[in-house]
């Protein structure tokens, strides 16, 4: 019984913190993250503890993990988490009250994709001349595509999950639909 009254209490707590769409849209973006580069961050730690002991054992760790990575790597980075936002984006473009929101962040998408397939491109085939101002483009372009992302997220719960709250099947009477078909069949 105990266990019965603590729940809703604590769900209350919870249903608050969850509805906002802001707060709820940072912990998944976060939460990915942290999933995500789950191996990076248990890289730097095995990195930290096969090494001998240095001043800045975490910033040594993490510079050589990060170093190792390369920028094509973070370019399928990116297009992970673009793929779900333009799902998102893309299937409720049906929405003209926001087509412009949603086109600009298809756009934005769009020079992200592009940019990050010329350079992509050029890495395999080894002509890519400029390699550091690849690698920094390529680290904005994950910035901005984590931006659009987490702006999708909070579209998507204030928005579009709030659609279903909007709409509502009439009860039975003059406005149902079955009311106007039982008019119709009674006029034919």
């Amino acid at each position: 019984m105990l266990l019965n009254s603590t729940i809703p209490a604590n769900s209350d707590r919870w249903g608050l913190f969850w509805a906002n769409a802001w707060v709820a849209s940072a912990i998944e973006v976060l939460f990915a993250l942290l999933i995500s580069n789950l191996a990076v961050l248990v890289s730097v730690f095995v990195y930290n503890l096969i090494q001998p002991s240095q001043l800045a054992g975490w910033s040594v760790g993490w510079e050589t993990v990060r170093s190792s990575i390369k920028t094509t790597e973070i370019i399928g980075y990116i297009l992970g988490f673009i793929a779900p936002a333009m799902w998102v984006i893309v299937k409720n473009l049906r929405l003209w009250r926001h087509l412009g929101f949603l086109f600009t962040l298809l756009f934005i998408h769009g020079i992200v994709l592009l940019s990050t397939a010329v350079i992509l491109a050029l890495a395999i085939a080894q002509t890519l001349k400029n390699s550091e101002l690849a690698s920094q483009w390529v680290g904005w372009c994950l910035v901005i595509a984590l931006t659009v992302w987490y702006s999708t997220l909070v579209y998507q719960k204030k928005v579009l999950d709030g659609l279903d709250r909007l709409l509502h099947k009439p009860a039975p009477g003059k406005e149902s639909g079955s009311d106007v078909l039982a008019n119709l069949k009674a006029q034919s």
